[in-house]
């Protein structure tokens, strides 16, 4: 009897343990809020503020990607909660409850076998894996779609175990709407999750799998009716910015972020030799079994058909970590007892006590291979760093300038957010018009492709561009930041005869470093802030003023590289017009 009580409350227990921990150790964890998070904050600011859901005040853009996050953000904010207390508590919410869920699903799926090393394992890899915990206190959504995708998965469970499986197609197919408002591809998992309530039990099939598109379709299609008629688009503007007309090309992309979650999680390397085990000696997996991995793996090609994203730690995929340790540990126990079958001589053989060894093995290795794998977990916490310095950046910026000055940048999370001055954004995810400029977005990196340099100076004319954001502890001369532009976006503009005729070079200390920028002559007077040499003593390693055509000394030292906007061909997609 009370182990049935503990049992039955164990999630619960599990998940008001992990609140309190998270909620300690997030004031002192390394990880934080990184730059994308900003974007987000804004949007809610301006809502909160009674702007709509707007990036710059009177610009309808939808540059955001994770619908319910930002209103529940602008909602908290309603009610009196800074919007970045809100946010990093959201996560750890939403990310103890997946952990608290996936228990539940575990106690449901594998029944009596959840006190085994594998179970144990995915629990502890979610509560400790430096990717779950990154994202749970980045301010971001992920947590969130996590979550929704599991309870959607809860949900079609229940629905074909009980005699009332109809009505529990309904919060199925609400959580599924809410894990779209969340992620943008969560729309996508319908189609796995309708086919497996359709073919997952005979009883009730057609009324159960009616039932669930139905929800779905009126829910979401209502939310795309307002979408539609308050941004004038169909899709948010992120995914005409990131994909849009990219076909197939975002494939390989796509398949090097699909590695990088490989290595990152180690996870797959422990799952598909144990899944060609049981295939090879032919293993009778659940009928769960196979909805859980068509699930994963419609996630997975939604993912590598858009190209993944720049971000560490391959955060679009967290998601479906959950999943994949439902799988692990039902697909091990089939195999064995399958080769049992095959090989009776073996079936004494105790292998539990090697695999409690392994299991924690296994999980520090994980970490400290999510740490430094490509050095994902440090170049997270570096970018977290960053935010913090853009931040102040941000806000010393809006001090030294009026509220109105439109600045131009990539990224523009932190410095927009704190600041709260209107942006341009060079890649597009908050501008309309650079996110349908047809481009080749497989020639710079995942997601930030768009860039529309003649609109950029010949419409929007930012009074302020900043090339390179990071404050330096000495100055830098104005060959140097030019060359040092990395983005395709970005060198494509400064490289533009009107840039350097619109804009002059500027340099202003911020303390002990310095910050550097550029600004239209007929906004700022170029010989205010000038970013000449000799600057306190410190010479300039090239003569003051570089040539800015032909043959340049820069090209004799560093060499001649190709110009950023050489032609090239794309054919326009569908949805970019």
């Amino acid at each position: 009897m009370e182990g049935d009580l503990l049992r039955r409350f164990a999630p619960l227990i599990l998940f008001i343990v992990l609140l309190v921990g998270y909620g300690l150790m997030q004031s002192l964890s390394l990880f934080g809020f990184i730059d994308d998070a900003f974007i987000s904050f804004r949007y809610a600011r301006n809502l909160a503020d009674g702007h709509g859901l707007v990036y710059n005040i009177g610009e309808r853009v939808e540059g955001y990607s994770n619908t319910l996050f930002v209103l529940l953000l602008a909602l908290l904010a309603k009610l009196g909660m800074k919007i970045t207390l809100s946010a990093t508590w959201l996560g750890i919410v939403f990310h103890a409850g997946t952990v608290a869920l996936t228990l539940h699903l575990m106690q449901t799926l594998l029944s009596d076998k959840v006190l085994r090393p594998l179970p144990m394992l995915g629990l502890a890899f979610l509560i400790f894996h430096p990717a779950c915990v990154a994202y749970a206190l980045a301010g971001m959504e992920t947590p969130m779609a996590a979550f929704w995708l599991l309870a959607a998965v809860l949900f079609v469970v229940r629905s074909l175990r009980r005699e009332n499986g109809v009505r529990c197609a309904v919060p199925a197919g609400v959580a599924l709407f809410l894990l779209a408002l969340s992620r943008p591809e969560g729309i996508s998992m319908a189609a796995p999750l309708g086919l497996w309530l359709l073919l997952g039990k005979k009883e009730n099939r057609w009324p159960r799998s009616l039932v669930f598109g139905a929800v779905v379709t009126v829910l979401y299609g209502a939310f795309l009716l307002w979408r539609h008629s308050y941004f004038g688009y169909w899709q948010p503007n992120t995914y005409y910015a990131k994909a849009a007309g990219a076909g197939f090309g975002l494939v390989s992309m796509g398949l090097d972020y699909l590695w990088r979650f490989t290595n990152v999680t180690l996870i797959p390397y422990l799952l598909l030799p144990v899944l060609l085990l049981a295939l090879r000696f032919r293993a009778s997996l659940p009928g769960w079994w196979w909805g859980v991995f068509l699930t994963v793996l419609a996630y997975i090609a939604a993912l590598v058909y858009v190209g993944g994203d720049h971000f560490p730690l391959a955060r679009f995929l967290i998601p479906i970590i959950p999943l994949l340790w439902l799988l692990l540990p039902e697909a091990a126990r089939q195999a064995r007892q399958a080769i049992n079958r095959v090989y009776p001589n073996i079936a004494g053989l105790r292998l539990r006590p090697g695999a409690w060894v392994i299991a924690p093995i296994f999980l520090v290795l994980s970490i400290f291979v999510g740490m430094f794998f490509r050095n994902e977990g440090m170049i997270f916490i570096g970018q977290v760093k960053k935010a913090h310095v853009w931040c102040k950046i941000g806000h010393h910026l809006s001090q030294l300038y009026p509220a109105e000055t439109t600045m131009g940048m990539i990224p523009i999370g932190a410095i927009g957010y704190c600041s709260q001055m209107p942006i341009v954004d060079f890649v597009g995810l908050t501008d309309a018009t650079i996110a349908h400029t047809p481009t080749d977005l497989a020639r710079s990196m995942a997601g930030h492709g768009r860039f529309n340099s003649e609109y950029v100076l010949e419409q929007k004319k930012p009074q302020i561009i900043l090339s390179m954001i990071d404050v330096v502890p000495w100055p830098i001369p104005e060959w140097l930041l030019r060359y040092g532009a990395q983005h395709l976006a970005l060198r494509d503009l400064i490289e533009r005869r009107k840039f350097i005729d619109d804009y002059a070079f500027h340099r202003i200390p911020m303390g002990e470093t310095y910050f550097h920028y550029y600004s239209r002559r007929d906004f700022e007077d170029p010989e205010t802030n000038p970013g000449t040499f000799p600057v306190d003593g410190v010479h300039s390693p090239i003569p003051e003023r570089e040539p800015l055509a032909g043959s340049s000394l820069r090209e004799k030292i560093l060499g001649k590289r190709e110009l950023p906007d050489a032609d090239f061909e794309i054919s326009d997609g569908w949805e970019v017009w």
